[in-house]
């Protein structure tokens, strides 16, 4: 997905801009307090659960919600008729 995103994903992978996973701690410590959402039979649930870890260590993180039974974009699908 990422390299979809990238322009040049050589010199982007690290780029916090393309993956917020890769925000250093210093950075992390001064954004608002955040919620990560993600799902059992998401292809991005280690990202999540990564990100809320680091959140956590930085005094960061309201709440991990973790959807079971269900896939990426579960919410969306939530709401369709």
């Amino acid at each position: 997905m990422y390299k979809m995103l990238a322009t040049d994903y050589e010199g982007q992978k690290n780029d916090a801009d393309l993956y917020p996973g890769k925000i250093s701690d210093e950075i992390l410590k001064k954004v608002p307090p955040f919620a990560v959402w993600t799902s059992e039979f998401d292809e991005y649930r280690r990202d999540s659960v990564k990100l809320a870890e680091r959140g956590k260590a930085c005094g960061k993180l309201l709440d991990l919600s973790d959807m079971p039974g269900v896939m990426h974009g579960y919410h969306v699908s939530c709401y369709q008729e």
